[in-house]
């Protein structure tokens, strides 16, 4: 199954998903979270894999893709 994902600089998503990615996006640009990532799989497919922000309250260290 052929999925066409949005690539943004906070990760991909499946165009489905797309208010999940405005409520992440927000949390961030609100400094609601210091950093965050969050994935939805399913069948082997990435239906959503976000991430975004730092790693560390300091915000020294910028998050990362989960794999």
């Amino acid at each position: 199954m052929t999925t066409e994902n949005e690539i943004t600089a906070l990760g991909e998503f499946n165009k489905k998903f797309e208010n999940t990615y405005e409520l992440f996006k927000k949390n961030l640009e609100n400094d609601e979270e210091v950093g965050a990532s969050f994935a939805v799989y399913q069948n082997g497919e990435v239906l959503v894999n976000l991430y975004g922000g730092y790693r560390d309250r300091d915000k020294k260290t910028s998050g990362t893709k989960i794999q």
